[in-house]
């Protein structure tokens, strides 16, 4: 496993090529208004030149793409931002500090109570943990608001 810094843009290098993120111009008819519209990026260069206009941030891609960096623990909630918990917040919510897939499962699952969702920030940002295989990291999960 790389950083997360390093597994967070090959998610969403991955997320581009695959195609599957709603993008803000996608019905966009250039002449029913004056506004530039976007193609659908090829890069992360190219997503961070749509990202600076109005126009992405009224809809997003209800994908990691909404977000741009991450940050740590100690770090405040930022717009953008994947946030790591902290150690505290991981005792707390998942009984350890260096939780496996198991201890994620527990917690993250869809049709019960679902106490990560409570640790989000703002909309538009994120959080992340490491999860731990054999006392070592192995993976890294993402969640957050993004879009409506």
């Amino acid at each position: 496993m790389g950083s997360v810094q390093e597994s967070f843009l090959a998610v969403q290098r991955q997320i581009l090529e695959s195609g599957d993120y709603i993008w803000p111009w996608d019905d966009f008819d250039p002449a029913e208004t004056d506004a530039e519209g976007f193609a659908r990026p090829a890069s992360l260069d190219q997503l961070a030149a749509a990202k600076q206009t109005e126009d992405f941030w009224e809809k997003g891609t209800h994908t990691m793409l909404d977000l741009d960096r991450v940050s740590e623990a100690d770090d405040p909630d930022e717009l953008g931002a994947a946030r790591a918990l902290s150690d505290a917040e991981m005792t707390e919510v998942l009984g350890t500090d260096q939780p496996t897939s198991e201890d994620l499962a527990r917690v993250h699952d869809p049709a019960g109570d679902r106490p990560l969702e409570d640790l989000i920030g703002p909309k538009w940002s994120g959080r992340s943990l490491l999860v731990y295989q054999n006392d070592a990291p192995s993976e890294v999960f993402f969640w957050g608001w993004s879009g409506d």
